[in-house]
């Protein structure tokens, strides 16, 4: 999700008749400020009490955007279809390249990878006089991973479920949790991490488990900043503990970048968001060691989950503050990010102490400097507790950026049971 306000007021003063300089309609504006702002449960709930008909629609435009947030893409695909089809003549360029931006990730999330190669190659071909390098290079390479799943005429991935499923895990010497994974009778643990937007494995790693090999370079940014280049591994079929996925997509690191030298720690894959999403609710059982994932998802009465992007993000309270924090069960601490830093820096100096930290991605390690901020109360769903510590950035960094920080496994490991759940789009503690 990217910010959208600067086109959202020129679009609906359009479509709902508002003419010269006449003010906007204050439900408007506010709709506009919670878009802009990305708080999609408080949008969400402003949208539910709006009348409005399948013919008459004043709100698809907020509902496209709505309904990604929270994982229902075929909603938002369908509704950005109609935007594009019936009201094109009342969009600028800029709108038409935001829409686009959004239904090439609504294509790619429901494995429509056709379909997502035709909208990046419209966005490169039609508006590239408008994009900035950076967009226009996003845009280049999700061209190319999609056009080569097209191409190769590479299936929807699906999951088969049949009853409730636990899976056993555990965590390795660099607290990473790990997960049973095989393929064509070869098996091995990866790391399973929410806050990965794609599943990776390394180079030699994919040939031992006899995945499909595209040579096609693909040059992506790490968590530490670090161009690496990439392949697109294809499993026909692969084994996630007892879970059976089909058409499984992974990027391929070459093995190095996934080598961490100075802890001799070599990553042979990642299991990340696509197939975790999959399972609609995980159930992280650190007592027993062990992952549930239940065939009928639970629910509960509230929602403090949504999608940036690829990207899980959690509704936090503080006692200062309501945060928005990336669940990320492949790091070990919890963090906040820049953001959180300039809104709260008087107090964050006056109360932390500076320490030197090594930051671990693929393609390397680098050293920051971060602020060590001590009893870090929060409240998720219904728990209420505190950290002793978490560490606040000065720099930003892609994977935090918009947000307030990471929420990692130094949370889940004050509770029996972490419910992550993607259907009604929670998490929760017991």
């Amino acid at each position: 999700m990217k910010k959208y306000a600067l086109l959202i007021i020129g679009l609906w003063v359009s479509l709902i008749g508002f003419a010269g300089n006449q003010p906007i309609d204050p439900v408007i504006k506010k709709l506009n400020h919670l878009l802009q702002e990305e708080s999609f449960l408080e949008l969400r709930s402003e949208l539910q009490k709006l009348p409005r008909s399948f013919s008459h629609n004043t709100f698809l435009y907020y509902d496209a955007y709505c309904y990604s947030a929270f994982g229902q893409y075929n909603q938002s695909i369908v509704a950005i279809n109609q935007l594009l089809n019936q009201y094109r003549n009342k969009l600028s360029n800029q709108e038409v390249v935001h829409l686009l931006e959004q239904q090439g990730l609504n294509y790619n999330n429901t494995f429509q990878y056709h379909l997502a190669a035709q909208v990046y190659s419209t966005l490169l071909e039609d508006f590239s006089h408008l994009l900035t390098k950076s967009k226009s290079n996003d845009y280049n390479t999700l061209f190319k991973i999609n056009y080569t799943l097209a191409k190769a005429l590479v299936g929807k991935q699906k999951l088969h479920i049949t009853k409730d499923t636990t899976i056993p895990i555990y965590n390795n010497i660099f607290n990473h949790l790990m997960i049973p994974v095989s393929s064509k009778g070869v098996h091995d643990h990866f790391i399973f991490d929410t806050g990965a937007q794609t599943s990776t494995i390394s180079h030699s790693e994919a040939k031992r488990l006899g995945f499909k090999i595209y040579e096609t370079d693909i040059n992506v940014s790490t968590a530490t900043h670090i161009q690496i280049k990439t392949k697109i591994g294809v499993a026909d079929s692969l084994y996630v503990g007892e879970l059976l996925f089909e058409n499984v997509v992974f990027l391929i690191a070459e093995d190095n970048d996934l080598f961490f030298p100075e802890l001799d720690y070599q990553i042979s894959g990642i299991i990340g968001y696509p197939l975790i999403k999959q399972m609609q609710e995980i159930k992280i059982d650190l007592t027993h060691n062990a992952l549930h994932i239940p065939l009928k998802p639970s629910s509960r009465k509230y929602s403090n989950l949504y999608l940036k992007g690829q990207t899980p993000v959690v509704i936090v309270e503080t006692p200062q503050d309501t945060l928005k924090m990336a669940l990320d069960t492949g790091a070990k601490s919890s963090e906040l990010s820049v953001n959180y830093f300039n809104r709260h820096k008087e107090e964050i100096v006056a109360k932390s102490q500076l320490e030197t930290v090594g930051r671990g991605g693929a393609g390397g390690t680098i050293h920051e400097e971060v602020y060590v901020y001590p009893h870090f109360q929060y409240k998720i769903g219904s728990k209420e507790n505190y950290l002793p510590q978490i560490s606040v950035n000065q720099n930003e960094y892609q994977f935090l950026k918009g947000l307030d920080g990471n929420l990692g496994q130094d949370v889940f490991t004050q509770y029996n049971l972490a419910i992550i759940n993607f259907k009604s789009m929670f998490i929760d503690f017991e």
